[in-house]
């Protein structure tokens, strides 16, 4: 049986791999770790599993003693956070693959 960690799962993308994993069998705990700056708790509240937890924290400052199998890394901390404290519109922009990019940082 596998433990797996997503952060950013409960944005958009994140929220759709929460509802796939848990088709899984083999997955014992599925935790999602999101500060909600830009995912929503409505896209996970849905979810009554008892193989989920959700934990409203930053990834980065996340403390746990628990070891997982697979690690999904959606969240965004960087963009985020300029998101969070007011950023100027035209200091994100889009990279070549239409991933949103500081350009100040």
């Amino acid at each position: 049986m596998k433990s797996v960690l997503i952060s950013g799962g409960a944005g958009f993308i994140g929220s759709h791999m929460c509802d796939r994993l848990l088709l899984r069998t083999d997955i014992q705990k599925l935790v999602v770790v999101d500060n909600l700056w830009t995912g929503l708790f409505e896209n996970i509240a849905h979810i009554r599993d008892p193989r989920f937890h959700f934990v409203k924290s930053d990834v980065e400052t996340l403390q746990t003693s628990d070891k997982f199998d697979e690690i999904y890394h959606l969240a965004s901390p960087r963009i985020a956070a300029m998101v969070h404290e007011g950023a100027e519109e035209n200091d994100l922009r889009q990279s070549s693959r239409g991933i949103p990019v500081c350009s100040t940082c």
